[in-house]
């Protein structure tokens, strides 16, 4: 809603917003180039990064074990609950959803996130207009096959 109401303002504007880790772009950096967002390493510290991606609209938003969580007799307690369990769930240890807009995005990260194994052909979300990039419990990179296009910084 803020991006359209700043376009809506002037059509020409550029610039990101960044609502938590919910990045909505509002339009090409300087016009021309693409924004440079690092995909956070869940292992690492804030400013490890596992993947850069390069966006010039949409959004991008990722929903990790590693922000809200406390671990007890060695094991994570967050806040991404699996509701037929009742416990977090533990497939993924982040998932980062790119889509045209930031709800979409968020929705569909937590739903993939919760999902986890349970989710049958993840380049079946694509359908949704998302592109997935995923880092499993066991450091497995899985990723929508249209993802590597954000990869690139010059396109």
């Amino acid at each position: 809603m803020a991006i359209q109401k700043i376009k809506d303002l002037d059509p020409n504007a550029t610039g990101f917003i960044d609502a938590g880790g919910d990045i909505g772009i509002i339009g090409p950096k300087f016009g021309r180039f693409a924004w440079s967002i690092g995909i956070r390493d869940p292992d690492g510290g804030p400013y490890d990064i596992k993947e850069r991606v390069y966006l010039k609209e949409g959004a991008i938003v990722t929903s990790g074990n590693y922000e809200r969580y406390f671990i007890k007799d060695g094991v994570r307690y967050h806040h991404l609950i699996d509701p037929k369990t009742g416990y977090p769930a533990n497939y993924y240890k982040s998932v980062t959803i790119i889509s045209d807009n930031a709800m979409k995005a968020d929705a569909m990260a937590t739903a993939i996130f919760i999902l986890g194994d349970k989710l049958i052909g993840l380049d079946s979300m694509t359908r949704y207009g998302i592109q997935v990039y995923g880092i499993t419990s066991d450091d497995k990179i899985i990723k929508t096959t249209g993802f590597d296009y954000y990869l690139k910084e010059e396109r």
